[in-house]
């Protein structure tokens, strides 16, 4: 090798010893390790046979502007003699003087003794040879987020899920103020948040933790029970999912959810449910909507005509929670969806509320039965005040009217009411000018079956439906769900087998569609009429009597 002008080093060694690296990076600033790139370079460094030492180059790759192409995933790759050993270099260790020019791996055929060049690549070479076993990290400036420390992310499949140390609140606080609360800066407000009893839990790199380490995302997992078709089934109530923005696009949340639906699995619980930022990104991992709501917003006035007035109404705390809970069961009974309240649920989620507690009151008749009550806020400032009806039960109809009463009685206080009900009230039937009320149609909450099996033997099912079907089940999310599986159907329960890894059988729907179908959200006529559901009439009718469609309504949020 010997120099030309301008510094630049040629190697003069003949062409057919010249061997340029088979896998020249072709991208820009990259960073890689290989073996000598000719027998003939440098001999007393560089020359495979003659030295004792491990000899590694680093090489820094930019494409020269003349070249378009883009890289390809592969040359990526590093090729070294010993992979495991990655040498890096400052940059100050490098040397600007050496260019090489190696052609495109797929057109390096000699033609003539003539290597074909093909994209010009400059090539600058680190010098230095490394010593086997003292191969140092390298001390690297300038890199994404200016750490000197910086280390790549771990990949999503080497993480694991642990709930959270004791400790950890004020980080858990970081992480979930940042992701829905961002305005707030970086310092912690005080947070009165009210929390039924859950679960929190971390995704980390590491196998053990404590509570100086820093998970790279999280979130809250509650457990309750949920009536579905009649019974009550366990599920998981998936919440403040969050991750910082260093550690996003890495596929960790994805990770995350997948560990979490297998942990709920092997504590028997076959649904989770959860209440999305965005549909579409639940969506993708196989969550699908659960139930829709609708929201009124009107004036007071607009309510009278359809109120009634009459009994007494009183203001109630939190350790009225067991008279409002009589109320709720006789409102919802075993409505699809409603949720069976616990006393913690009671005090820290229903009666108790973000920044301001509500006002609580109830209603007694005539004859001093309990029949209603409802839970409020009001915002806003003198002439421009909204009431937020927090949640509410009637026991029937005559109590919904009742309530109605009390919230036109609020005219001389609020310019608007807003509350919210399943999609089967009545209320738009029952005011005289239905115009005035506005009502707002959006989704709710998101729902996916974790067990198959184990779901669907917990329902209850139409009697007299006696039937087989197979039902292929598609699942983004877990292969374990994903399958064919056998349901026969008599006397009102249900016999769940799986009998295959393959989505297929006499209808296939993905994870999400299906449950849908099972909890009574959309019917298999809806399904099938969208192409969520891939069967035949003569199957359509036979989900259909199997799972009949139902009004769904789950107000609680998590």
């Amino acid at each position: 090798m010997r120099p030309e002008k301008g510094g630049v080093m040629r190697n003069t060694a003949p062409a057919s010893r010249r061997t340029f690296a088979s896998r020249a990076v072709t991208m820009s600033s990259a960073w890689m390790t290989t073996r000598s790139m000719t027998d003939g370079l440098s001999d007393s460094t560089f020359d495979r046979t003659g030295h004792s030492e491990k000899s590694v180059r680093l090489l820094r790759v930019e494409r020269l502007p003349a070249e378009p192409q883009r890289p390809r995933r592969d040359d990526y790759a590093a090729v070294a003699e010993h992979p495991d050993e990655r040498p890096h270099a400052p940059e100050s260790q490098l040397r600007e003087d050496v260019v090489a020019q190696p052609g495109n791996r797929d057109n390096r055929r000699e033609q003539a003794g003539e290597r074909e060049p093909v994209g010009a690549v400059r090539t600058v070479c680190h010098t230095s040879s490394y010593r086997r076993g003292h191969l140092n990290p390298p001390v690297r400036d300038g890199l994404p987020r200016g750490r000197r420390d910086y280390q790549p992310p771990s990949k999503p499949s080497c993480m694991h899920l642990h709930r959270l140390p004791g400790g950890t609140d004020d980080l858990f606080r970081q992480y979930v103020q940042y992701a829905f609360q961002p305005n707030a800066g970086p310092d912690l407000e005080e947070s009165d948040r009210p929390n039924p009893p859950h679960t929190r839990y971390g995704l980390y790199p590491d196998a053990s933790v404590t509570a100086d380490d820093e998970p790279v995302t999280i979130c809250s997992s509650y457990d309750f029970s949920l009536w579905v078709r009649d019974s009550l089934v366990s599920a998981g109530g998936l919440s403040t999912v969050a991750t910082p923005p260093e550690h996003r696009r890495n596929g960790y949340v994805e990770t995350m959810l997948r560990k979490l639906c297998l942990l709920y699995r092997d504590d028997e619980v076959s649904i989770s449910v959860l209440w999305p930022f965005k549909h579409a990104f639940y969506a993708q991992f196989g969550w699908a909507t659960a139930s829709r709501r609708l929201e009124w917003e009107t004036e007071p006035s607009t309510l009278r005509s359809a109120a009634t007035t009459g009994g007494t109404w009183e203001r109630v705390d939190r350790d009225a929670w067991e008279s409002l809970d009589a109320i709720h069961e006789a409102a919802t009974g075993t409505d699809d969806l409603s949720l069976d309240r616990s006393e913690a649920w009671w005090r820290t989620r229903q009666l108790r509320s973000f920044g301001t507690n509500p006002y609580v009151y109830r209603w007694r008749d005539d004859d001093g039965e309990r029949r209603a009550w409802l839970a409020y806020t009001i915002d806003g400032d003198w002439g421009d005040r909204t009431l937020y009806v927090r949640s509410y039960d009637a026991a029937d109809l005559e109590a919904f009217r009742h309530l109605l009463g009390f919230l036109t009685d609020h005219d001389s206080q609020v310019g608007e009411v807003h509350v919210e009900t399943g999609t089967d009230n009545p209320l738009h039937a029952m005011v005289d000018d239905p115009d005035d009320l506005s009502p707002k149609l959006t989704t709710g909450p998101m729902i996916r079956f974790v067990d198959v099996p184990a779901a669907l033997e917990s329902l209850s099912y139409p009697d007299g439906v006696d039937a087989t079907v197979e039902v292929g089940i598609r699942d983004p999310l877990l292969e374990t769900v994903a399958g064919r599986y056998r349901l026969a159907v008599a006397g009102g329960e249900a016999t769940v087998d799986r009998v295959g890894d393959d989505p297929t059988g006499d209808a296939v729907a993905s994870i999400g569609a299906f449950s849908q179908l099972a909890v009574g959200y959309r019917g298999a006529d809806a399904l099938a009429a969208t192409d969520d559901l891939e069967t035949d009439r003569e199957t359509v009718e036979t989900l259909a009597a199997v799972f009949p469609e139902t009004a769904t309504y789950l107000r609680e949020g998590f």
